[in-house]
């Protein structure tokens, strides 16, 4: 196999496990006699995809330390932190890595996520407004409507939710949001975007579910037994104490 020379084009694509293992251990004779920042870059990314994170995150240190220029070194770090759950040790990397490349979209994405669950929601928001400006995606304006939920602002979110289906029509879940946010200001427009979902997966048993519920709230006229029902046939649980509250 041969090796990479570029921070950029980490490994061939599509490897098998055996074919990774086999590429740790090219890695790892070529480290044991005169080792640079990028194998062990190479060596980090190989175990990260193996899910080896804490043994993959000795590798970025070591790279980190030989080489502190590497903006996918401190992302691919974040990364295998973020996959552990420190949140805020990612955020540092995430940090560092677009300190070299403001424009990095791959690291304000991960650090969009990650202050969001850290709750820094205005943060998250920030991020997403400049992936946006680089690169507008359904993806990102499905997210940042999500932040905008999170501090009750409806109207931007269901904007944004919006928008991300005027990109992507088939994005079941910015549609979902969509319905949700509506939902919960009353607008009674919200039942076209649960008739969508459900039209788009019919075998989406928390949609059946949250049509049933929003039916419910706010005396929408539907079969809310019908749909809890198939909910509950479908594997969404949570469906059967409000069926039997509410359907007798």
């Amino acid at each position: 196999m041969i090796v990479s020379q570029s921070y950029s084009q980490s490994s061939p694509s599509g490897l098998s496990k055996n074919e990774i293992l086999n590429y740790i251990k090219e890695l790892d004779s070529i480290i044991s006699s005169n080792p640079t920042a990028l194998d062990y870059y190479l060596r980090g990314v190989q175990k990260y995809h193996l899910k080896e994170y804490y043994d993959a995150i000795e590798d970025f240190d070591i790279s980190i330390n030989i080489d502190q220029t590497s903006k996918e070194s401190y992302f691919y770090r974040g990364m295998c932190q973020e996959n552990l759950k420190f949140y805020k040790k990612a955020l540092n990397d995430y940090n560092q890595s677009l300190m070299l490349d403001p424009n990095y979209e791959d690291a304000i994405s991960r650090r969009a996520y990650c202050k969001t669950i850290l709750n820094d929601f205005e943060g998250a928001i920030k991020d997403y407004d400049l992936l946006i400006q680089l690169k507008p995606s359904s993806t990102s304006f499905n997210n940042r409507g999500l932040a905008y939920t999170k501090i009750n602002q409806s109207s931007k979110s269901i904007s944004d939710f919006s928008k991300a289906l005027e990109l992507d029509p088939k994005n079941i879940e910015a549609l979902e949001n969509r319905a949700l946010a509506k939902a919960m200001i009353n607008d009674k427009t919200s039942i076209n975007d649960f008739n969508r979902v459900i039209e788009l997966e019919p075998k989406n048993a928390k949609a059946y579910y949250n049509r049933a519920i929003y039916t419910i709230n706010y005396k929408i006229k539907g079969d809310y037994c019908a749909d809890l029902r198939k909910s509950l046939s479908l594997g969404f649980e949570e469906a059967e104490k409000i069926l039997k509250e509410v359907c007798k």
